[in-house]
């Protein structure tokens, strides 16, 4: 059986020319060449390439981006695809991502608005990320989506009024019962996708050493810049903390589980403290280890509560006495 596929010169011309004329039938036409075997059309292809100019980056820009079309219009490159890894979906996983969607569209139903999908929201999360690594979040999405000071990547993606419609939309539990909810639980609006999320954590962190694996992976292209880390309670810990000063050059800022090791128990007691009080803890210079600040802050009374903090980039007892809560610096760094 033979098949026909596009010969180089069209397919050069559909990408530089921006009107050809199709009307000629394939089958008919000069430029559709056809092959009755996969042998034949690899040596016409090797043949043809040969023919060209010597120079190994012509001969690329020649063949990468070939097009093969099928009869069924499938098409098709001899350059092999970029490989993507999906990280965003091993912490933001489909389940969560349907749950969302779903809570979306109960309020999107209320207000009589265009229900979104999966796909959407995938984007719709993307331009938010965009947003943040770009500094744009700050800039009033009028000017994002403006002819002046837009950007392509987001007026590429959606709508300005349809990006708006899903800010206000965005939901993550049922607001119909959340009044009755939240009366028991203030943190209900994020409860259910927080427990998601929290459940994957816990399951890919229940040693430490598989914290340190993670966090070690992820901040591997920053070795060496001297910039900070900042994790929560599941990922801190001082083995990690020392870690990424001494063999990264890099610090580290965050919140502690109080049965992580080394923390001394003299950190963890709150009874008889006053409320916001501060207990500052750090390595002593003489061990050569390193510097590594540890901190309790009170956060409650009846019963008494503390938070945990670490730092290797703050080496003092500062506090924010301007404020009621007096919040370490620490602490007010790594909100």
């Amino acid at each position: 059986m033979s098949r026909s596929f596009l010969t180089e010169k069209v397919v050069k011309a559909m990408v530089n020319e921006d009107n050809i004329d199709d009307a000629s039938d394939p089958e008919e036409d000069d430029n559709v060449v056809t092959y009755d075997s996969d042998t034949e059309y690899h040596r016409e292809i090797e043949s043809d390439s040969s023919s060209r100019s010597s120079s190994r980056d012509q001969q690329h820009a020649s063949t990468s981006n070939i097009a093969v079309i099928a009869r069924s219009g499938r098409e098709y490159t001899t350059a092999p695809p970029r490989q993507v890894r999906r990280i965003f979906q091993k912490f933001i996983t489909p389940e969560i991502v349907n749950t969302i969607v779903h809570h979306t569209n109960e309020e999107a139903s209320i207000r009589n608005l265009k229900l979104t999908n999966t796909e959407e929201l995938y984007a719709f999360i993307g331009i938010l990320i965009l947003m943040g690594a770009n500094n744009d979040s700050e800039l009033p999405i009028d000017d994002l989506w403006g002819k002046v000071l837009g950007k392509n990547i987001y007026t590429a993606t959606m709508s300005r009024i349809r990006f708006g419609e899903l800010l206000s939309l965005i939901g993550f539990d049922d607001k119909q019962t959340r009044t009755e909810r939240r009366k028991q639980d203030k943190f209900c609006p994020i409860r259910e996708v927080f427990y998601k999320i929290d459940e994957l954590k816990g399951r890919a962190t229940r040693r430490v050493t598989e914290c340190k694996s993670v966090v070690r992976r992820l901040v591997k292209p920053l070795e060496g810049t001297g910039r900070n880390v900042t994790t929560d309670r599941y990922y801190t810990s001082i083995e990690l903390a020392e870690e990424l000063y001494n063999d990264d050059k890099l610090t580290l800022v965050g919140t502690l589980k109080s049965n992580r090791k080394h923390i001394p128990e003299e950190l963890k007691k709150t009874q008889g403290r006053e409320l916001y009080s501060s207990r500052f803890l750090f390595t002593d210079p003489k061990t050569g280890k390193a510097p590594v600040t540890l901190v309790s802050y009170i956060t409650r009374l009846k019963p008494n509560k503390n938070l945990l903090l670490l730092s290797t980039q703050h080496n003092d007892r500062k506090v924010d006495e301007s404020t009621e809560k007096k919040k370490t610096d620490v602490n007010l760094y790594y909100n």
